[in-house]
C-alpha cells in the first residue's frame, strides 16, 4: 500500500504533464487556424453600371496581403487582378464590360519581407564613367532555409542580404539569399521615395536570388524589398451582373458665334 502510495504524485505528475501537453497542441493549432485563415464576408456591389466594388472580413492575424480574383466562368478559372496591402480589404475592379457577369474571390497569401535596399537611378557621378556592376548574379547560397508555412519557423525564411547595384544609369541589379523551402513564388516589392506604401512589380518563380529591373526614371529614388509567399485558402465565391454601358452625351450645338 505504502509503495502504491509514493507512486501517485508521480503518476499525478504525469496526468498533469500530459493535460497541458494536449493543451499546448491544442493551443498552437488554433494559433496557426487564426494565422491562415480564410477571408469571409465577401461582397460585390455594382455601384455605377460599369464599377464594382469589393469587400471582405480579413481573418488571418497573419496576413501579408490578400489576392483578389475574378472570373467569367467558374469553368475557366480564375485570374488575378489585384495585389492588395497588409490591412486593405475592399478593391474596386472599374472600368467593366457592361452587362457581363463577374464571379470574384480573395484569398491571403502569407511570407515576410525581406530588409529594404535604396538605389538613386541617374546619378550623375556614376554616369559620368563610374564603374556600374555588370558581372553574372552569384550563385545561390547553401544557406539553411525553413518553412513559410509554419508559425515557428515562418520567421526564419525571411530573405537576407539584399543588396542593390546599378547596372546601367537606370537599371538595377537585386540579389538575395533565399530562405524558404516551400514558397510559391516571390514578389518584387517597391516605392518611390518619398511616397508611402509598397506595391508589387514583379512576380517571380520559387528559388529566385536575382533580378535585374527595367528602365527606371532618371534621377528617382526607389526601395526594393523582396517576399517569398504562399497563397491560402480562399473566399467563398460572389457574382454581381454589371449594368448597360452608359449613354454618352452629344456634344452640344455650335454657338451662334461659331456658325
Amino acid at each position: 500500500m505504502r509503495k502504491l502510495l509514493s507512486k501517485v504524485p508521480n503518476l499525478a505528475l504525469a496526468l498533469a504533464a500530459g493535460v497541458l501537453g494536449g493543451c499546448s497542441a491544442m493551443s498552437a493549432k488554433r494559433n496557426a487556424g487564426a494565422a491562415f485563415a480564410a477571408p469571409t464576408e465577401l461582397s460585390a456591389v455594382l455601384t455605377n453600371p460599369i464599377n464594382i466594388d469589393l469587400s471582405w472580413r480579413g481573418n488571418a492575424t497573419n496576413a501579408a496581403g490578400y489576392v483578389v480574383e475574378w472570373t467569367g466562368n467558374l469553368k475557366d478559372g480564375f485570374l488575378l487582378i489585384a495585389l492588395t496591402a497588409t490591412n486593405q480589404t475592399s478593391f474596386r475592379h472599374a472600368d467593366l464590360m457592361p452587362e457581363a457577369k463577374y464571379i470574384y474571390r480573395v484569398r491571403p497569401y502569407f511570407g515576410p519581407a525581406s530588409d529594404v535596399a535604396e538605389v538613386r537611378f541617374g546619378d550623375p557621378a556614376q554616369a559620368a564613367g563610374s564603374p556600374f556592376d555588370t558581372s553574372p548574379p552569384p550563385a545561390a547560397s547553401a544557406a539553411p532555409q525553413f518553412s513559410l508555412r509554419k508559425l515557428a519557423t515562418a520567421g526564419q525564411a525571411t530573405p537576407t542580404h539584399l543588396s542593390a547595384k546599378l547596372i546601367s544609369p537606370t537599371r538595377a541589379r537585386l540579389t538575395w539569399e533565399d530562405r524558404a523551402t516551400d514558397e510559391e513564388g516571390y514578389f518584387l516589392e517597391a516605392r518611390l521615395a518619398p511616397h508611402p506604401g509598397f506595391i508589387v512589380l514583379e512576380l517571380m518563380p520559387p528559388d529566385t536570388t536575382s533580378f535585374d529591373t527595367v528602365e527606371m526614371e532618371p534621377n528617382s529614388r526607389w526601395e526594393f524589398r523582396v517576399r517569398p509567399f504562399f497563397q491560402g485558402k480562399p473566399s467563398a465565391v460572389v457574382e454581381e451582373m454589371t449594368g448597360p454601358e452608359p449613354a454618352t452625351t452629344d456634344a452640344p450645338p455650335a454657338s451662334s458665334s461659331e456658325r
